[in-house]
């Protein structure tokens, strides 16, 4: 009688790590190697280290790597590789660290993990984690590991913080892919008569809410202002006396605002009792199962918040926000980031981004806190800087105008943030301001010579991005052209010119006139006789009488004086 099997599909990671896994044990003999070792000094460096503070937190992993890779760099035929001509022996040093990913299990490697120091070796360790769970592994990382170190467990565990505004708990989550976790609750709003079930599905690269899946479809974060959202799971109820298993029970969490609701996967918890459940199934189908507690030490020490440095940035431009520099003694579990940008907004991870809508200056508050609820603030204040040209346009003036008299020219600037002053240039000289809309210039009748001149206008605002009109005119005689001065001032000047010589000739004409002619006395009368006539007797002599003396005239100025 044949065995019923149901077949069930796996991820081709999981694949790829059976094949290996499989063709390892067949192809490469097999011997192991135990050891003991205290730990004492080790856990004594590691918080000493991690006092001092730095990036990334070190931990026994990191020791551990930087251990191996002295060792091998001492001892390099253990950093080798049997091959069918021989060793090949390694020239680098890349101890490969396994990490659990969902889906299957990776190994990228420290690359010259010899030439790092323990707070490098942290580092490096915490990157590969961070991209070999999101993808982003070089392929030399995976294929050129020399060595490989492994810890017995995965510290990942399916644990998440959920918050909003004014609620935070921790709650358990189903990883449903490399990118999605998923929490079982109710889902209700204002049109329901009672809470309906649903599952909130987050990113967990940035924890945002991606929406909730009800029986009626898929609801984004903010389609209703009033949607909410309460985590609820079945647990088991341990007596904390005994560890004797009670049953099940349905647990619910705090009502969450779906549109403020975010997670954060965590690899530690708050201090307090936990207990771990064994459960046991044999071939039968016989089942059972026990519990064991675990109590931990309370954790009071408070996480060290940084969120970096001031900084500017251009507008509309992605910017990243950096708290990797914050640290905790155990580990920060939450990085949450608050600030106001056209309203509230609330930004989550050690690194996110974001695009400011306006140019200013703001300051951002990034809280971070660790498993036990212990929480730290600190702010950085981040710069856009407003690149944006205004626009300009001139409505009154068109490219090669020609024109007599006066010229108005209107310009209509705008800008994103504000235009603080319009300048008039006219060739290449500055003639005007303007400071407030609407921007309008006068150049009054003559001002402007007869012939071509050229215009421009340009708008500023108050990071002096600037915009620029041009226009060419031309400037020609008229009622308003720049001649007419300058045909007064010279008629008038030729006018008083020619009445001058006209002057001076009639001056000249007076003086030249003839005075009266003087009196000439008469003939004396012939003495010739005719024929036949007698001749009158002569008269004796007489002496001429002198004449009349006649009164004094006044002088002619105009003829009597010298010329000059």
């Amino acid at each position: 009688m044949a065995l019923d099997t149901e077949l069930v599909t796996v991820t081709p990671m999981r694949a790829a790590i059976a094949r290996r896994m499989q063709a390892s044990k067949q192809e490469v003999p097999h011997f192991y190697v135990s050891a003991d070792l205290r730990m004492d000094a080790a856990a004594e460096q590691v918080e000493t280290l991690n006092r001092g503070g730095g990036r990334a937190r070190v931990s026994l992993t990191a020791l551990l790597v930087r251990a191996c890779a002295l060792a091998l760099r001492e001892h390099p035929q253990l950093n080798a590789v049997w091959t069918d001509d021989g060793l090949a022996l390694a020239e680098q040093v890349n101890v490969s660290v396994a990490v659990a990913v969902d889906g299957g299990l990776v190994a990228p490697a420290v690359l010259d993990a010899d030439r790092l120091d323990v707070r490098a070796t942290a580092e490096a360790l915490s990157d590969l984690a961070a991209r070999a769970r999101s993808g982003k592994l070089r392929s030399t990382e995976i294929t050129d590991g020399t060595f490989t170190v492994s810890s017995s467990w995965d510290t990942q565990s399916p644990v998440a913080r959920l918050t909003d505004l004014l609620h935070s708990t921790w709650w358990p989550v189903l990883t449903v892919s490399p990118f999605l976790a998923a929490v079982n609750g109710y889902y209700d709003d204002a049109s329901l008569t009672s809470p309906t079930v649903g599952n909130a599905v987050f990113d967990t690269r940035d924890g945002r809410l991606l929406f909730v899946i009800t029986t009626s479809g898929y609801i984004g974060p903010h389609d209703d202002l009033t949607s909410t959202f309460e985590p609820a799971a079945y647990g088991l109820r341990i007596d904390l006396t005994s560890a004797a298993i009670l049953g099940y029970a349905l647990i619910s969490g705090p009502t969450f605002a779906l549109g403020s609701l975010h997670l954060a996967l965590a690899s530690a918890v708050p201090s307090g009792t936990y207990a771990g459940v064994l459960e046991l199934r044999d071939a039968a189908g016989q089942y059972t199962q026990a519990a064991v507690l675990m109590q931990t030490v309370a954790d009071t020490t408070p996480p060290v918040a940084s969120a970096g440095a001031d900084f500017t940035v251009d507008e509309d431009a992605t910017m990243a926000f950096n708290a990797t520099g914050s640290t905790d003694n155990v580990e920060i579990v939450n990085y949450t980031w608050t600030f106001v940008d056209g309203g509230p907004r609330s930004l989550f991870g050690p690194d996110p981004s974001y695009v400011f809508a306006t140019p200013g200056t703001y300051v951002v508050t990034l809280t971070v806190r660790d498993a036990a609820g212990n929480a730290a603030t600190d702010t950085v204040a981040v710069t856009v800087r407003d690149v944006t040209n205004p626009t300009l346009t001139l409505s009154s003036l068109a490219e090669g105008l020609i024109y007599s008299g006066s010229l108005v020219i209107t310009a209509n600037a705008t800008d994103n943030v504000g235009v603080v002053r319009v300048k008039l240039f006219v060739d290449s000289v500055s003639i005007q301001d303007d400071f407030a809309a609407p921007y309008e210039f006068v150049l009054a009748a003559g001002s402007l010579s007869v012939g071509n001149h050229t215009i421009q206008v340009i708008a500023y605002d108050a990071a002096g991005n600037s915009a620029s009109q041009i226009r060419h005119v031309t400037v020609v005689a008229g009622s308003g052209g720049g001649i007419l001065p300058n045909v007064v001032v010279f008629g008038g000047l030729i006018l008083l010119v020619l009445a001058g010589v006209a002057g001076l000739a009639l001056v000249l004409l007076r003086r030249k006139r003839p005075r009266p002619p003087a009196m000439v006395p008469s003939p004396p009368p012939s003495t010739e006789v005719a024929q036949g006539t007698t001749a009158p007797l002569e008269e004796p002599p007489t002496e001429p009488a002198a004449p009349e003396p006649t009164p004094p005239t006044e002088p002619d100025p105009d003829f009597d004086l010298p010329l000059q």
